[in-house]
This record gives C-alpha cells, structure tokens and sequence, in this order.
C-alpha cells in the first residue's frame, strides 16, 4: 500500500481457478476500498503458475511493481507505468457523463454512479471503459438503475445515445448500463437514412457488454435500420457481449427498408464481429408501404 496525494493505492495478488493477477484498489481514508480489477494476470505470460508478492516504488514519475511468478523461486518480475489508473466519477467529479470521456485519457475508466443521465455520449476515439459500478461489484440492479436516456439530444438529427465512429476498437468498452430513448442519427453510413437508436458504431470497434438496450424507437419517413445497434463499415473488431437488447423499434414508410429493430449489419467485411451470449427479443419493424427485410 502507498499514499498518493489524497488517495491510497493498494496493489495484492489474487486468483482464480483459471490464473492468478496483480490487482489494484483505492481508497480515500485506507479502511474502505474501492477494487479496479487486475492490472495484468498470468495467462498474459502464457503460463500457468501464479503471481504473487507485489511490491511497489513509486519514483517522481514511474511507478515500479516487482512480483514473484512462478512456484517456489522460479523468478522476480518487473512492471513499469507512468501513472497510476485514473477513475473519473461521475457526477461527484464530472456532472455528466460525456465531460468525463472529455477529460479522460487513453486507460482510464468513467465510473458512473446511479441515477438517469439524458445525453447522447461519444467515446471520440478513446480507448476507455465506461462503466456502470457493475464493473466492480457484479450487482445487476446497478445496470437497471444506471440510464442513460438519448431522447434530449441538442440536435434532432444526432439521436443516438451511443457513439463509437472516431476509430475506436475493442480496448472502448461500455459496461453496465440501460440504453435508453435514442430516436437514431440521420445518414449515419451515407444513404439518406435514419439509423442507429441505442447504439452506432461507425467505421470503428467498440466492446459492448452487459448493458440493457431498450426502449429506443426511430420514425423516418425514408429508411430506418438498426434500433438498437448498428455496426457500418467496422474498421476493427466488435464484440457485442451479454446485452439484452429488446423492445427497440422501427417506424418506416420507405419502399424498401431493411430493417433491423435489433441490430443491424451493413459492409462489415474487413473486422470480426462478435455477437454473442445476448438476448435478442422482442424488436419491432413497422412499415406503412413496401417490401420488409430483416426484423432482427
């Protein structure tokens, strides 16, 4: 344990039945602490032994982790960072959750505390994690109770409430939320239409896992696509992970409209997209005229 301005840094060794980790918690008084998950684990090293012992030097700049791995005497590891894990809380620090994506840095983690948040958020690039404080504790109500509501947007046409489209990949993670109200962004891809309600992810790569996106609904008088997610043209892997997406709906009366009240793919040859463990229900595709494919 060290003493970092205002806060402790705790860095302890733990494991699991699969690897062992270096792991890392916060706390403002050094009697209740704040976990932030494992800095780096054994199966990084491709080896099975644990990692054990850790002990910190924090110079004027770096911060120095030496730790045994292996069993027995097998070896005296080193790690090195320039700064220790940032958390910006939102709203004790932040009021909302886009200015701290503003201000966050490539690493860092935006802790959102309960409550519904009407913005559109957009993760500009970043390679950060977005979380609810599911992240720590595993509690399900957080995810319920952590809102993220789009239906305020400051433009009527840029209604999606989540946005990945400035390169991101895998290492942009949303975790924990219910995504809620997007009515979609107009020519998201470049053809005229409207799509995207919950979440876009746009000519980049995102990690979307265990939220709950639902309740967003796009009215368009041309064609409408993907209610709850589209992915156009990704640049990078995506993983859609352990989401319940349900409920979300398109309201069209174009011609020929493709659909996706769920999720929708368009051009997604060069990257993997992963879909998997979600639940997919319940999505609506309303059409007044006209052929109708892909209800997702």
């Amino acid at each position: 344990v060290i003493r970092s301005d205002n806060i402790w840094e705790m860095f302890y060794a733990g494991e699991n039945i699969n690897n062992s980790s270096i792991c890392y918690a916060t706390s403002t008084d050094g009697i209740t602490w704040t976990k932030h998950g494992a800095l780096f684990s054994s199966d990084v090293f491709n080896f099975t032994d644990i990692l054990e012992g850790p002990s910190v030097v924090k110079t004027s700049s770096t911060y120095l982790l030496y730790y045994d791995y292996g069993v027995g005497s097998d070896g005296i590891g080193l790690a090195k960072a320039d700064y220790s894990l940032s958390i910006l809380e939102v709203p004790f620090e932040y009021y909302t959750i886009q200015s701290a994506i503003d201000a966050a840095a490539n690493g860092d983690t935006v802790l959102v505390a309960e409550g519904t948040y009407l913005e559109n958020i957009n993760f500009k690039g970043k390679a950060i994690t977005v979380a609810s404080q599911f992240l720590f504790d595993g509690d399900e109500t957080h995810i319920d109770n952590t809102i993220i509501n789009g239906s305020k947007p400051t433009q009527p046409d840029k209604g999606t409430v989540v946005q990945f489209d400035s390169g991101e990949d895998t290492t942009s993670v949303l975790y924990g939320f219910t995504i809620t109200g997007g009515k979609g962004s107009l020519d998201p891809y470049g053809y005229g239409t409207m799509g995207a309600g919950g979440i876009g992810v746009n000519n980049a790569g995102a990690k979307i896992k265990c939220n709950k996106i639902t309740g967003n609904i796009i009215t368009h008088n041309s064609d409408a696509e993907g209610g709850g997610i589209i992915i156009n043209a990704n640049s990078k892997d995506v993983l859609i992970l352990e989401n319940f997406i349900t409920n979300n709906k398109l309201i069209t009366s174009a011609a020929n409209s493709e659909g996706g009240g769920g999720i929708f793919l368009y051009n997604c040859n060069s990257h993997i997209i992963t879909i998997a463990k979600n639940i997919i229900a319940d999505n609506i595709v309303s059409k007044t005229s006209g052929a109708l494919a892909g209800y997702g």
